[in-house]
């Protein structure tokens, strides 16, 4: 006699499961392990970077150029995606909860604003290069660095010899998992109101 009740219990925390919650938490979880962002390459192997929040991998003519402040701090930032999306998940699989709000708040915009802040820097990074250290050294007059993505093709002289090298830039796969983590942060919170008495529904989660 006891099995059916256990059987519309289930039934009824599986409807109660935010569904787009627990996606967003496992793929924020995998996140950090996509690998790199971002590529830029100069010549033919001659400098190649590599970039995400969570590490970054630069070699020139095949040496590798590395921080141990940098790795810290990308080590510091892999373990708060991590963490959050323990969260998001948790929050979801028991979101009638009391305390699934406070997780998916935490967790939910925490990719996004990841986003914003890489792409900015990489943008700002560009316009330093093109717009003031080639205005301010006459030598590199003919070096320019894609925008974000694209390709250009550079020229460095130097005494009498002018080196001419092609600059390819491009976002990577790993950029857009972490869009597509980013946009199922926001359906998260949006379909967690859905647990918000009436009074509140309508405010922010």
């Amino acid at each position: 006699m006891k099995a059916p009740k256990i059987s519309l219990k289930r039934t009824e925390w599986l409807k109660s499961i935010n569904w787009v919650g627990v996606v967003a938490g496992i793929l924020m979880i995998t996140l950090p392990f996509a690998g790199p962002w971002w590529r830029l390459t100069i010549g033919t192997g001659a400098v190649d970077v590599a970039i995400s929040p969570f590490n970054i991998n630069m070699t020139a003519f095949g040496q590798p150029i590395e921080s141990t402040l940098v790795r810290y701090v990308c080590f510091g930032v892999t373990l708060t995606v991590i963490i959050a999306g323990l969260f998001m998940l948790s929050a979801s699989l028991l979101p009638e909860r009391w305390w699934s709000k406070r997780l998916i708040r935490f967790g939910a915009m925490k990719v996004l604003w990841m986003i914003v802040f890489f792409i900015v820097m990489i943008a700002l990074m560009a316009l330093v290069v093109n717009k003031f250290l080639v205005g301010m050294e006459p030598k590199l007059s003919g070096f320019s660095v894609p925008y974000i993505s694209g390709s250009t093709i550079s020229t460095l002289t130097m005494e009498d010899v002018t080196v001419t090298m092609s600059i390819t830039a491009s976002l990577t796969g790993a950029f857009t998992l972490a869009v597509v983590v980013a946009i199922l942060g926001v359906g998260t919170r949006i379909y967690q109101r859905r647990f918000l008495p009436p009074k509140i529904a309508g405010k922010q989660v």
